[in-house]
């Protein structure tokens, strides 16, 4: 498994929510794109916290985004 590297989001930080995980869960991912880059935003509710990794070219943040779905990366 492979961990991506999260960083702190900047709030303000407006992209285009692209996909997303069921809003049900405690830890919430979204795949957001601003031109031709993506980054993969992370909520963890309980804490309360927003963070996101990236941006990666659209193609390579693609990749990413399948890999946290399958549970391949965290």
């Amino acid at each position: 498994m492979v961990s991506l590297s999260w960083q702190r989001y900047a709030p303000g930080d407006v992209r285009k929510v692209l996909a997303y995980t069921c809003a049900c869960r405690s830890t919430v991912y979204e795949l957001c794109g601003l031109g031709g880059r993506v980054i993969v935003r992370r909520m963890i509710r309980h804490l309360g916290t927003t963070d996101y990794a990236g941006p990666w070219l659209r193609r390579e943040g693609e990749m990413w985004w399948q890999r946290l779905l399958s549970g391949q990366a965290r």
